[in-house]
């Protein structure tokens, strides 16, 4: 009985430093912790989606390393493959892209601030088909908009910042014409979704106070 007994006792004992002493094991954790990172050029990128075939979209600003504050912003669209490489990258003039999303039809739409000084700086929406082609782009003037959404009609959703400093909630149809336009407490909204039940939430802040906002399917709280 005490053989066995001591038996036992060592292979519990060489188990237990086995286990512990195989630094190799595959069951451990990784010491690597990024799988790749991309240099995709100067600028400044706001949003990024991950696209049907598994790549990516993100729109942002590049920088035009000039004098001019209104040039040196320069709106881009760029898709990558699912490994972050470059398949192709298109400029819009000078703006901002503040969110990007991949729409129903393959295509991308893009809202930001435009600082195009033939026309009053303000929020845009832009829509381009699935190669980044321009297919058309409204004004949002007097906005400065961070977030869209596209929604269950095929229309669109915005939210940001409206003049004079209050948070806003924008709807337009497919071709981006907009349909109302809902302004709340001084503020800045962030991030918009519609909800299950076909209504609004919007996320942001009112100074220095985070908020969250409901409204119902027509803007209204």
């Amino acid at each position: 009985m005490r053989r066995i007994i001591g038996l036992l006792m060592m292979v519990g004992v060489v188990g237990f430093v086995g286990c512990g002493g195989d630094k190799d094991s595959s069951t451990g954790p990784s010491e690597e912790t990024t799988k790749w990172r991309k240099d995709l050029g100067e600028g400044f990128a706001n949003s990024v989606q991950q696209t049907v075939d598994g790549g990516f979209v993100v729109t942002g600003y590049h920088d035009n390393d000039d004098n001019d504050y209104s040039e040196d912003y320069g709106l881009f669209l760029l898709k990558t493959d699912g490994q972050g490489n470059e398949e192709w990258r298109k400029n819009f003039g000078e703006g901002w892209g503040k969110s990007v999303q991949q729409t129903v039809d393959g295509g991308f739409v893009i809202t930001g601030y435009d600082f195009d000084q033939e026309k009053d700086d303000g929020g845009f929406l832009l829509k381009t088909d699935g190669q980044g082609n321009e297919e058309w782009r409204k004004n949002l003037g007097g906005t400065s908009p961070n977030a869209i959404q596209q929604t269950v009609d095929g229309g669109f959703i915005v939210t940001g910042q409206d003049l004079p400093f209050h948070v806003f909630l924008l709807k337009t149809d497919g071709q981006g014409n907009e349909e109302w336009r809902e302004k709340f407490q001084p503020g800045e909204g962030f991030s918009v979704q519609q909800t299950a039940d076909g209504e609004f939430v919007v996320t942001g802040h009112e100074f220095y106070d985070i908020f969250l906002l409901k409204t119902n399917g027509l803007g209204n709280i």
